[in-house]
């Protein structure tokens, strides 16, 4: 369970086995792909020719490069002097027995490698299908509940790995695609989206804790008009906040006399990961707890 994506940038060497050289050696035939070089203006082609820098960087030599990637070694050559023309800069330095970056082609290896990692996840993600399920959230998720959440989640559906998503969207991230369903404190587009009401949670007034207010165990909303108030149009003030982000020098104090705030499930109408209504189930009962 996790929010945060791994780095791109990580750059690590394969280990070399021992006679690996001697693959360079066995002859083959050329596939059909080994023509990848010919066109260099399609997107599909363009990530070959960042995946062939990437393998002779790794490989260290043309030959175990070809030999990785199923190609001939002259493919593997003619992809990368290809790249090198589509850019307009010289990217390898290239021996009898190495082979170096240039400056540019550090750089480009670089973004080259964050290219690839986010087009293996965007297709992890969808060939993985329902084995994992997003839940996006604009600010403060499932407040103190969300670990209990996280960690009864885990127990109960051990096949579904759950990913928590933080989006400063009105919809948490899902209007964007970024989740499978989201955890939202404002009013809902039923048109769009389908919801439940999984709790409810107390208004909550944030001050310095040097504020004269905060010697007070709770505030009165019919007092709120005498100060200047600033409010999160995203959620509010929720109790949720208090738990998932306590400050130093910031208290939070119950409006005793306001309206709760409704939190809600959402998910796409038509569209629905199969794994909603037990994560909408297991929401509600912790909301009902207390």
């Amino acid at each position: 369970m996790a929010e945060e994506h791994p780095d791109a940038d990580r750059h690590i060497q394969k280990c070399r086995q021992p006679g690996r050289r001697g693959r360079a050696s066995r002859s083959r035939q050329p596939r059909a792909h080994d023509t990848v070089d010919q066109d260099v203006t399609g997107p599909a082609s363009e990530l070959r020719h960042l995946r062939c820098l990437a393998a002779v960087v790794d490989a260290g030599t043309f030959s175990d490069a070809a030999a990785d990637l199923g190609l001939s070694q002259a493919a593997v050559s003619r992809t990368i002097i290809a790249l090198e023309q589509l850019l307009g800069v010289r990217l390898l330095h290239r021996t009898s027995r190495s082979v170096t970056l240039t400056v540019s082609g550090s750089h480009v290896l670089a973004r080259a490698r964050q290219i690839l990692a986010a087009a293996d996840n965007l297709v992890a993600e969808v060939t993985r299908g329902h084995t994992l399920l997003r839940i996006g959230h604009a600010w403060s998720a499932m407040g103190r509940h969300t670990r209990e959440f996280q960690r009864r989640w885990a127990l109960s559906h051990p096949e579904i790995e759950l990913m928590l998503i933080r989006t400063n969207s009105p919809t948490g991230g899902l209007a964007e695609g970024l989740c499978d369903a989201a955890v939202t404190r404002t009013a809902v587009d039923s048109r769009s989206y389908a919801s439940a009401i999984v709790g409810h949670e107390r208004r909550f007034c944030a001050l310095a804790s040097d504020d004269p207010w905060a010697r007070r165990r709770s505030i009165r909303l019919s007092d709120i008009p005498e100060r200047t108030l600033l409010i999160d149009r995203r959620t509010g003030t929720p109790e949720g906040t208090t738990a998932q982000y306590r400050r130093d020098g910031v208290v939070f104090r119950p409006l005793r006399d306001a309206p709760p705030i409704t939190v809600h499930t959402i998910w796409p109408r038509h569209d629905r990961h199969p794994a909603i209504e037990p994560a909408v189930t297991l929401l509600t009962s912790l909301y009902n707890v207390t």
